[in-house]
């Protein structure tokens, strides 16, 4: 939104034979085809120009809401949703992931042309099959028709019996496969990997043990830890910025709301944490602070690179004699399934891992832990009974 310089102006006001001082801010904003005034009073200068300014950003985000159903096309209209989204908090990571999205799998279809309203429930599902013609994987069109079902239930929130997407079974979470995630055998041979390897190895086992994602594990900071009440917060992770290089967010922008947590330790955990604090001691000569805990090796100011330790979790595989091919996020995958077999404690993980539901976490691993519901694990500090 374009406005003129804020004005700010002296005013007086007589009220039953009393006079007031105030101070009254004016800007003239300009759109596209008129213009108008707008103003905001306060007791204070400052007061005045806030309360101008908070009319303004009132206004514009007011303008940006309705622009997703007066656009011509469909493309544009989740465009200026995404943006709405972004200014209403969104994780940058998220909003750059729906961008490419939009313009690899909806601008350039025939759907994406379409007036946002005219999209039907057939249009949708002929779309779907248009990108399984083309031989896209099952998560590109889990990403596609996610993000479509994320607008619509936008755009129709009131009536939802014309949200073409109503009643599609398409792009819930999958359900995970059992050779996506390491047996308690193989765990124990990563461990015993990561205690020869040495160096940062020991990431691996504490992104294990407390199953959190690879970008949050890879930001923590000692300041994140208690050693007394054995936890640690989780309150960044890695991003990407507008050009898709892996950055740092802000304090408190996880993955979604439910991501910022605190998570309780089991004592390995801890030992680990307090075995790397006092290491870094020794090393510095003084106390670590606020320091990253997984640290670069050329730069100990910033945390380790995502694609070290990609690399790094690679090497422990092949020393541990893993034939699997398990990603570095099917290492939190792998630290769910196996402390989820101890169901007494399901709604604890599910909490630990970040997820909004406790459902999420029951529809994507219970196949998994059905077929191995016989394994004999029943708490977090029972890892060290597999070795």
């Amino acid at each position: 939104m374009k406005y003129t310089p804020i004005e700010i102006n002296k005013r007086t006001r007589t009220i039953k034979g009393k006079k007031y001082v105030y101070y009254e801010a004016r800007c003239t904003v300009q759109l596209a085809k008129e213009s108008y005034r707008e103003n905001g009073s306060g007791k204070t200068r400052q007061t005045a120009k806030d309360a101008l300014l908070k009319k303004l950003d009132a206004e514009e985000k007011k303008n940006i809401i309705s622009v997703p159903v007066k656009s011509e096309t469909l493309s544009d209209a989740i465009d200026h949703f995404l943006k709405y989204k972004l200014s209403e908090g969104w994780a940058e990571s998220t909003y750059s992931r729906n961008q490419r999205t939009r313009e690899n799998q909806i601008e350039t279809y025939s759907i994406g042309m379409k007036h946002p309203l005219e999209v039907t429930h057939n249009d949708i599902l002929e779309y779907l099959e248009q990108l399984r013609s083309y031989k896209y994987s099952k998560s590109t069109l889990d990403k596609a028709y996610s993000l479509l079902q994320l607008y619509f239930n936008y755009v129709y929130q009131d009536n939802r019996m014309q949200n073409p997407c109503y009643g599609m079974k398409i792009g819930y979470a999958p359900k995970l496969e059992e050779d996506q995630v390491l047996t308690s055998e193989e765990v124990a041979r990563v461990f015993k990997a990561c205690d020869k390897l040495g160096g940062n190895t020991d990431i691996i086992k504490f992104a294990f043990m407390t199953y959190e994602r690879p970008g949050e594990v890879s930001t923590l900071k000692f300041s994140d830890w208690s050693r007394q009440t054995k936890t640690v917060k989780i309150n960044r992770t890695y991003t990407e910025d507008a050009e898709g290089k892996k950055i740092v967010s802000a304090e408190g922008k996880t993955k979604t709301k439910t991501s910022t947590r605190t998570i309780k330790l089991s004592e390995m955990a801890n030992d680990l944490l307090i075995k790397r604090y006092n290491q870094r001691w020794q090393t510095l000569g003084k106390r670590p602070g606020s320091s990253y805990i997984w640290t670069q090796k050329k730069d100990s100011g910033k945390p380790i690179d995502y694609n070290t330790l990609r690399r790094l979790f690679n090497k422990v595989l092949e020393v541990a004699e893993v034939e699997k091919h398990i990603t570095l996020h099917g290492l939190r995958h792998s630290g769910i399934t196996f402390y989820g077999k101890d169901r007494d404690q399901f709604l604890t993980i599910s909490k630990n891992a970040g997820h909004s539901r406790p459902s999420i976490t029951e529809d994507i691993y219970s196949h998994v832990l059905d077929e191995h519901k016989d394994a004999a694990v029943k708490s977090a500090d029972n890892l060290n009974k597999i070795f």
